[in-house]
């Protein structure tokens, strides 16, 4: 049978072909991330936890670690390429947190952030991570200048998001190197009603990372926010933005056997919604020194046996 055989119309050839190209196209930007996976042979869901103690891997049974690494000191490279060699070696995904704080030997109390990163001394540091990321040859998940959407937390928040797309996008061109695998991006806002604001661009993001702590001294009825109702109000960005969203720091502060309680209706919901949640990181310490919160000073630890516990159960 000859399906040509019949003469169209010019308009009837072309709404077909048009829709059919605009299905092609929103195709891809929603299935960017997902249309690469075949290359990455990678977890259904990552399942990571920090430690500062052991930071690659501080338990048993996960497939992703997470380094929080300073971009303005000239040990970092070094410092990352360790990290990804003992992750390579543990048979994980490693996460590479840049944190592109001020240098410390910059006079001019005015240069913004973006000079300091592109002076000669940044420039170099730069170029080291450029060239450890080219030479690897395992997948790579790379969390730059995390939760810009808090204001005055971190010197990487910018009043006006355009000094932050424009920052973003300079360490991203700087330090972005295809070897093996191509990079993974994770663009990691705090996730916030404004935070789109923040969004660096289509070509520049793989994954969105959210943050997800709970503690019961920051609401008024002194009571804990679930797991499940802090990420269902963050959702939108997954769904505005097309990419898959990754908890990329989980936390709650309490008492043990509330915290025991909290992390178990986390895990059961990540459990009954597979298809929201790509990544868990649950953030095993402290709450960092120069970080002090207006409501207290925050220990995120939870018993070992609650997070054993969930990990065995997220884990694919």
């Amino acid at each position: 049978m000859n399906l040509f055989r019949h003469k169209l119309s010019p308009g009837a050839v072309l709404i077909p072909v048009s829709l059919f190209f605009l299905f092609i196209m929103l195709s891809f930007s929603s299935q960017r991330f997902f249309k690469r996976d075949s290359i990455y042979h990678l977890p259904s869901r990552f399942v990571g936890v920090y430690s500062p103690v052991n930071v690659v891997k501080p338990y048993a049974g996960v497939n992703t670690s997470i380094g929080f690494f300073d971009l303005s000191d000239p040990q970092t490279p070094y410092r990352i390429n360790g990290f990804l060699e003992e992750s390579k070696a543990q048979r994980i995904i490693p996460i590479i947190s840049l944190e592109p704080f001020r240098l410390k030997n910059r006079t001019n109390p005015n240069e913004s952030l973006l000079e300091q990163y592109q002076s000669p001394e940044a420039i170099l540091i730069l170029q080291k991570v450029h060239e450890i990321f080219a030479n690897r040859t395992t997948p790579v998940i790379v969390r730059l200048a995390h939760e810009m959407d808090v204001p005055d937390q971190y010197p990487w928040y910018f009043v006006d998001p355009n000094h932050y797309h424009r920052f973003y996008r300079h360490i991203y061109k700087s330090v972005n190197a295809n070897s093996t695998y191509p990079l993974l991006w994770l663009w990691s806002p705090q996730g916030r009603s404004y935070s789109a604001k923040y969004w660096p661009g289509d070509d520049f993001v793989d994954l969105i990372g959210i943050s997800v702590f709970s503690s019961a001294s920051w609401s008024p009825e002194h009571k804990l926010q679930s797991f499940s109702s802090i990420v269902s109000s963050k959702l939108w960005l997954s769904r505005y933005f097309k990419r898959p969203l990754f908890a990329a720091e989980i936390g709650v502060s309490s008492a043990p056997n509330i915290q025991s309680e909290w992390i178990s209706n986390a895990t059961q919901w990540i459990l009954d919604n597979p298809d929201l949640l790509i990544g868990f990181i649950y953030y095993q310490s402290k709450q960092p020194d120069f970080m002090v919160e207006k409501t207290g000073f925050f220990d995120w630890r939870l018993a070992d046996f609650a997070l054993n516990t969930a990990i065995i159960l997220l884990t694919p």
